[in-house]
């Protein structure tokens, strides 16, 4: 495209012969502009769903141990007041 509007202008044709490469230069250089970007909102978009897929993994690991410490908690309970029951009757 660039040498065939150089020649164009070595042959001093004038813009009206060139406008239609020029439009179409203009156009695929903003096309090309559009899919950059949008392939960069996609890599941004995968980032941010990365990190809020580790968030939730590490927010579940949590509750699950929070968990095991509450049935321990309620299991330890529950033999002691068996054990107090016992001793009273």
């Amino acid at each position: 495209m660039v040498f065939h509007l150089f020649c164009i202008w070595r042959v001093a044709d004038g813009l009206k012969e060139a406008s239609n490469l020029i439009v179409l230069c203009l156009m695929l250089t903003c096309r090309f502009i559009i899919r950059i970007q949008l392939i960069q909102k996609n890599e941004e978009v995968t980032e941010s769903n990365e990190f809020i897929k580790n968030d939730i993994r590490r927010r579940i690991v949590l509750l699950q141990e929070e968990l095991q410490k509450m049935n321990t908690c309620t299991n330890s309970n529950n033999i002691k007041t068996e054990n107090d029951t016992d001793k009273v009757k």
